[in-house]
């Protein structure tokens, strides 16, 4: 018997890989691996949808173009997909929810940051913002991502202060060690009203690789009321279906029964650069958890070792109250 918990997921890519290639890519291209249909078929009920560009020349043309895609998606599929405004978990639409993932989707390297807080105002006048990542994989003018040893920079700190002025989430997943910790000690210090959160990451614990988070960090997230989302790239997984649940498992072990979640970073259709993630591996993910139809799969993978009260934890109730907290909900 497979589960039925409407879903709310905390990371895709639908809009980037869109943006991406819009001569071969639509909302409908099953390619994305998180088209309208696929979403639908999945019963995501929340999809948070990121806008998403990599540090390097234009990046804040492609994130405020994948702005205008998502009011696209709004406008094109609106039988089927919903702003966030409208949430209600009962309904049957999908609803939308922008997260930015890189602050460099908004602003140039060398642009004066008061363009960052305009476009930021700007996309929210489309959408609420669940959340911001300040990096991607490589350094940039906020910090330093995973492949990079750099902490907060001062334009980070700025921006930090004005998402505490917005109740809006800082997303932990992109992050080097150092960033996320200097990212703590900054909220600690200032006093911000910020509730970190990762987005789309595992255990380091389980899956030893620099997207995923150290215990002492996950603790760190858990303690501040955040939330975990599982990724389902095979790489931050593992090969095998049970790797899923010795994620899970690690992380209710370390206290994240009532915080865990999804995330799944689905993505696809596009071609990722060697240079930018040089340990990238093909197939993406593992075949029976390839896209976002595949959550009433995954639930019954999830049921067979957790009790039906946690699998609707993980499916909804987790972020639920995440975004209450918030106040967003």
């Amino acid at each position: 018997r497979k589960m039925s918990f409407p879903i709310i997921d905390l990371h895709c890519d639908l809009l980037c890989c869109v943006e991406a290639d819009e001569k071969k890519l639509n909302f409908e291209s099953s390619g994305t691996n998180c088209s309208v249909h696929q979403l639908r078929k999945g019963g995501v009920a929340l999809q948070v949808f990121a806008v998403a560009a990599v540090t390097l020349p234009n990046s804040s043309l492609k994130g405020l173009r994948q702005i205008d895609l998502y009011q696209e998606l709004l406008n094109k599929h609106k039988n089927q997909i919903a702003s966030f405004r409208d949430f209600n978990l009962g309904s049957s639409k999908t609803h939308g929810i922008l997260a930015i993932e890189n602050a460099s989707a908004l602003i140039e390297e060398d642009e004066d940051l008061d363009l960052f807080f305009q476009r930021f105002e700007h996309a929210l006048s489309h959408e609420e913002i669940l959340y911001v990542s300040l990096t991607w994989n490589q350094e940039n003018r906020f910090g330093g991502g995973n492949s990079s040893e750099v902490g907060l920079k001062k334009d980070g700190e700025e921006v930090l202060r004005f998402l505490s002025e917005k109740k809006t989430s800082i997303d932990l997943s992109h992050t080097s060690d150092r960033l996320a910790f200097d990212i703590l000690n900054f909220i600690d210090k200032e006093n911000l009203l910020i509730v970190p959160m990762a987005s789309h990451s595992n255990c380091r614990e389980i899956k030893n690789i620099k997207r995923n988070l150290p215990d002492d960090l996950l603790r760190e997230v858990l303690r501040l009321k955040g939330v975990i989302g599982c990724n389902f790239v095979k790489r931050f997984v593992g090969e095998s279906p049970y790797d899923f649940i010795r994620h899970f498992e690690h992380a209710i072990e370390l206290g994240a029964g009532d915080q865990i979640c999804l995330g799944a970073d689905f993505y696809g259709g596009i071609d990722v650069p060697k240079h930018l993630i040089p340990e990238i591996s093909y197939p993406i993910f593992q075949k029976d958890f390839s896209n976002s139809s595949c959550y009433p799969k995954f639930l019954g993978l999830l049921e067979k070792h957790f009790s039906k009260k946690q699998v609707e934890k993980i499916a909804n109730i987790n972020i639920l109250t995440f975004l209450k907290n918030l106040k967003l909900f």
